[in-house]
């Protein structure tokens, strides 16, 4: 199974939010990968500019994603999510 998430960092939310969001992520992606080790995914965070945090060809190992989830940041700006 591919996941492909996608996480906004704009100023409409607070940093309190993302952190949040950060935390439910790294929930919700152990729960994938203890059901099947084979789930790939991939995360892009935007806000004005997208940024590819992770892809789907990357290290897919439990502790690679939730390393990456944890060390992504917060980083406000205006919401382009047509961009």
């Amino acid at each position: 199974m591919d996941v492909g998430l996608i996480v906004d960092s704009s100023s409409s939310v607070q940093r309190k939010n993302f952190e949040d969001v950060k935390k439910f992520l790294v929930e919700f992606v152990t729960i994938l990968k203890n059901l099947n080790v084979q789930t790939h995914i991939g995360l892009i965070r935007y806000n004005h500019k997208p940024q590819l945090i992770f892809n789907f060809k990357e290290q897919q190992s439990l502790h690679h994603i939730q390393e990456k989830l944890g060390n992504m940041t917060y980083s406000p700006g205006i919401d382009n999510i047509d961009k």
